[in-house]
């Protein structure tokens, strides 16, 4: 319709030039100068008149002033700037300093639809070829679509930094152009609002744009004189088919969202009565915990098998992203480049080898091939080049495709195998993995399986019986002269991110900081304390490292934590497990290991290393399950290894017990007696200092139940001094 309507409109252009040619064209009469040339039907029955008169009327054409308009399309209330016909030639849109988008109907000359939301003069408007939307250009830096139909504002295209001075639609529908007081022209994407490419070059204001009818090209006009023609293709076409799979894997992985957790059974807080003692009270706590596991036992076995199916999708997602990858590529290209076709064939006889192009039927894409054929076949296939099939295959390497097979299969023959006859294509880098997303392919996010249930702390944080005895006893004791020889690094994680608290951790920790550096002798300055909020994952790789570097060889390090110790159920090792990770994943982290820990605090240049460990790596803490829906009894732990002339561990129990916190005391039970050792006894060697911890912390936790039972362990050498 578009070239009916141009060729229509050069063929009244020409009859208007006609009009005013002052020479008397054959066979014509021309009448009186100040009358209007019309043409009139001459009857074929009279021979006289058999000639075409023109007759002027009572305006001069020589003076366009005087020509009458055919319609007058009021209603802006300011200058208008740009005006458009619509395809069927039924409509008429005009843009305006007043803001607004008008349609017309162009016999009536009434306005349809206003089209209001820009927020400074429009400065042009164009129609799409359906007549289903208009683009308006603006002042106010935006380019805008909308519903012809409806008015509405369909999408919005941002970018320019100054003002829109033309906008243009691609033939096809799909692509709009636009210039801007930025000097720039730009190509969006219609369906998405996406910018796909930037035209710099013009060294002032681009004033008009517009596209070739293939849609190949850009055309711009400037305010520095020149025109510059821009294609849109080959690179823009690989960015868009790039783009258009980075947004398919995306939504993919989007889609494998996570799994909601269950509600949990409201928890009850449990009061101690005045009439029941403390042991009553604490079996009370021990049916109301047990009954409340058995409620939500199936429920985690539930939300377990959920999770670790949506984990496996996601991680199967990122093992086939390469083939993912090369499917949707395969896909996109044939979406933007349309189908291999082939031509300009010429054939060297001698050498028995035939040369093609091989070219996209969308355009963009173009490359001389060779193959070996016969001459017969070669002849039949030159007459008949449109049938011959072309199947083509890019590889994908270094992020980035190359063409690396062309076969070629047409009637007498069965099949060519053609080579790039030049040089290699090789597309711009199509970078499909997303880096800077909050997906990241290469390290997806897994769902932690592990309901967080803080019923167990809500019972067990009773008021009224806690009394903190190790206050006084620190401030009552007497400060060691400061040794500049020893250091102490502390770790400890009362509340986690992503599983259940380990409650009294933050104050038992910050009790024997202090404890340790009054009886021990240890400045302030030599001691890293990463107390709960502090606690990441990076303590044990950063800092752990800053630290060691500032040991000198002869020095003594105290090493504590408390928190979860996490076993490996397959290998066995024991984990630290900081305030940021998933219990289920901190096997994958090596700097987590015990044993990593260890080595790298006894291979320190430090003459001996001791270490309080208020976990037992069983997988269980006050007697609460870290991995939920998984029998932690089953779990078989390695012993850590390390240098054990130079290093002991004490920890706060068996590999087969949990630690737990004092039934009267703010503290947790290991600690608590570690700490009351260490504070009342002036002369203590380490074995000394463990047998009386274990023996108190073993007599307490035994009274509570033998399911309580919590016993010591030392490793190592224990005649380090301390």
């Amino acid at each position: 319709m578009a070239k009916a309507i141009k060729t229509f409109l050069w063929i009244g252009c020409a009859a208007a030039f006609l009009g005013c040619a002052t020479t008397r064209p054959a066979g014509i009469d021309v009448g009186q100068t100040n009358q209007s040339a019309v043409a009139k039907r001459i009857d074929p029955n009279k021979p006289a008149q058999n000639k075409v008169v023109w007759e002027r009327q009572n305006y001069d054409v020589y003076n366009p002033t005087d020509t009458p308009a055919l319609q007058t399309f009021t209603g802006h209330s300011d200058r208008v700037h740009s005006v458009a016909f619509s395809d069927d030639g039924r409509y008429v849109l005009s843009g305006s300093r007043d803001k607004t988008v008008r349609l017309w109907d162009i016999n009536t000359g009434k306005e349809i639809r206003q089209f209001t939301g820009h927020s400074n003069w429009v400065r042009s408007v164009a129609f799409s070829d359906d007549g289903r939307y208009a683009l308006s250009g603006s002042d106010d830096q935006t380019v805008r679509l909308w519903d012809i139909n409806t008015g509405n504002e369909i999408r919005r295209f941002t970018g320019h930094s100054d003002w829109v001075n033309s906008v243009a639609f691609s033939d096809d529908g799909r692509y709009v152009l636009s210039g801007s007081g930025d000097k720039t022209v730009r190509l969006w994407d219609i369906n998405t609002g996406k910018e796909i490419r930037q035209f710099t070059g013009h060294s002032s204001f681009v004033n008009s744009v517009a596209f070739s009818d293939d849609g190949r090209y850009a055309l711009s006009g400037n305010a520095d004189k020149t025109v510059k023609l821009w294609s849109t293709q080959t690179g823009d076409k690989m960015a868009l088919i790039a783009k258009n799979v980075q947004d398919r894997l995306r939504t993919g992985y989007a889609a494998l969202t996570d799994i909601p957790p269950p509600s949990l059974p409201e928890a009850p807080v449990l009061t101690k009565s005045q009439f029941e003692t403390k042991a009553e009270f604490q079996e009370r706590i021990d049916r109301a915990a047990a009954e409340r596991e058995k409620q939500i036992e199936q429920v985690q076995e539930r939300y377990r098998k959920a999770v670790e199916a949506r984990n496996l999708e996601r991680q199967t997602y990122i093992q086939t992203l390469p083939q993912l990858r090369e499917a949707l590529l395969s896909e996109e290209m044939a979406k933007e480049f349309g189908d291999p076709a082939l031509r300009d064939f010429i054939y060297d006889a001698e050498r028995r080898i035939a040369y093609v192009t091989l070219y996209a039927d969308r355009g963009g894409f173009e490359q001389r091939v060779e193959f070996a054929i016969a001459p017969k076949e070669a002849q039949d296939m030159f007459n008949r080049l449109d049938e011959v099939e072309a199947l083509v295959t890019f590889a994908i390497k270094n992020d980035a495709m190359e063409l690396s097979d062309i076969r070629l299969r047409y009637g007498s023959f069965s099949e060519a195998v053609a080579s790039v006859s030049r040089s290699n294509f090789k597309s711009e880098p199509i970078k499909v993995a997303l880096k800077d997303e909050k997906i990241n392919f290469d390290a997806p996010v897994l769902q932690n399986p592990n309901l967080i249930d803080r019923f167990a702390v809500k019972a067990l944080r009773f008021q009224g019986d806690e009394q903190d005895d190790l206050s006084p006893l620190i401030a009552q004791a007497k400060q060691a002269p400061i040794d500049p020889k020893k250091w102490l690094f502390v770790v400890a994680v009362e509340h986690y991110d992503e599983t259940d608290d380990v409650i009294y951790a933050k104050n038992s920790a910050e009790a024997f900081v202090k404890a340790a550096q009054k009886k021990l002798g240890i400045d302030d300055r030599h001691t890293y304390s990463f107390i709960d909020d502090r606690a990441t994952a990076s303590v044990f790789d950063d800092h752990l490292k800053r630290f060691l570097a500032n040991v000198q060889k002869g020095d003594s390090i105290y090493f504590y934590y408390s928190g979860h110790g996490i076993p490996n159920p397959s290998g066995g090792e024991a984990y630290f497990l900081p305030k940021d990770k998933v219990v289920d994943y901190v096997t994958k982290e090596q700097n987590l290991m015990a044993t990593e820990v260890y080595n790298r605090l006894s291979n320190s240049g430090a003459k001996q290393v001791i270490a309080f460990v208020d976990s037992c790596f069983s997988g269980r803490t006050d007697n609460i399950s870290n991995f939920k829906g998984v029998a932690a009894g089953l779990f078989k732990i390695k012993r850590p290894e390390f240098d054990r002339s130079k290093m002991a561990v004490i920890t706060a129990g068996t590999s087969a017990q949990f630690s737990s916190a004092h039934p009267q005391k703010p503290h947790r039970l290991f600690t608590y007696y570690l700490t009351r050792s260490l504070l009342e006894n002036d002369k203590l060697d380490l074995d000394l200092l463990y047998k009386k911890t274990a023996s108190e912390v073993k007599k307490v936790s035994w009274q509570k139940g033998d399911i309580y039972l919590q016993e010591p362990t030392i490793e190592g050498n224990n005649k380090l001094e301390l």
